[in-house]
């Protein structure tokens, strides 16, 4: 992590691959799904950085950015979470210093990261009906076999949830298989190793999102991760994070869209010019 701080921008995205393999463990994937969950807007590269450098992170922004705009500062002797953005394409690199709100102090935390981070949605009586709307595919409640909570029909297109179960457990569920049908409309392979792939997408959609909203998730779908990781390539992890981020973050915001237009677009985005 030292190390990260006296990197330059190319050294820093060239870093990229050899980290994303670190992710895929037991111990930092669920620190990675934390990180994306609160930054689902960030490229995949900031990402990274942040789950290497503070995956408590909640919300960052510049010095000048907490002193002038919200009366905090940054206290002394923490150190500056360095991410990177496009200078003239994709091919030159600059680095951004930023910080963390839990490294300033001053006045009064944000009213915004209040409401967006310490509010679960699983007994909003909207979330189900916004999770319905933002399938990507039709949904139907119906009995199911014993011992199946739901799946999702590849071949027919729809997924279908036990009738019946907890509101809790059916919003679980159904985020689950949502999440399913997004990554089989990006992969459609049969083999061990595409089954595998399609299950950890899956669960890191799902894991995602359930972080965003604060609902309970399910650590027992990262049990291929380690295994299905060590035979892959550099190029392979970051296109998996890659498929990932880019569902979650549709998925959220189709979610916010639906409960409420106005308010995923309302909290202020410091870094808009690292947020792509």
């Amino acid at each position: 992590m030292e190390k990260l701080q006296t990197l330059t921008g190319e050294e820093l995205t060239g870093s990229l691959g050899r980290y994303a393999k670190t992710v895929f463990t037991y111990e930092v994937w669920p620190q990675y799904l934390s990180v994306s969950a609160n930054f689902h807007t960030f490229s995949l590269a900031n990402t990274l950085l942040l789950c290497a450098q503070k995956p408590d992170a909640l919300y960052v922004g510049g010095y000048h950015w907490w002193r002038d705009e919200f009366g905090r500062h940054v206290r002394k002797g923490e150190k500056a979470i360095r991410l990177v953005f496009p200078e003239y394409g994709e091919d030159c690199w600059r680095t951004a210093s930023v910080f963390d709100v839990s490294q300033t102090a001053g006045a009064r935390m944000p009213s915004f990261l209040t409401r967006r981070f310490m509010t679960s949605l699983k007994d909003d009586p909207l979330f189900l009906q916004s999770l319905l709307l933002a399938s990507p595919v039709p949904v139907r409640f119906e009995e199911t076999t014993a011992g199946v909570a739901g799946f999702y029909r590849p071949l027919d297109q729809e997924i279908i949830i036990r009738q019946g179960m907890p509101a809790e457990e059916t919003i679980r569920v159904l985020l689950y298989e949502i999440a399913s049908a997004l990554v089989h409309q990006e992969h459609s392979g049969d083999s061990r190793q595409d089954r595998i792939r399609r299950e950890i997408e899956t669960a890191g959609i799902a894991g995602i999102v359930s972080r965003r909203f604060m609902l309970s998730a399910d650590p027992s779908r990262f049990r291929h991760i380690g295994l299905w990781a060590k035979d892959q390539s550099p190029a392979d992890l970051t296109g998996t994070l890659e498929t990932i981020r880019c569902a979650a973050d549709k998925l959220i915001r189709l979610i916010c869209a639906v409960r409420d237009p106005q308010a995923e677009s309302s909290y202020p985005e410091p870094l808009s010019l690292i947020a792509a």
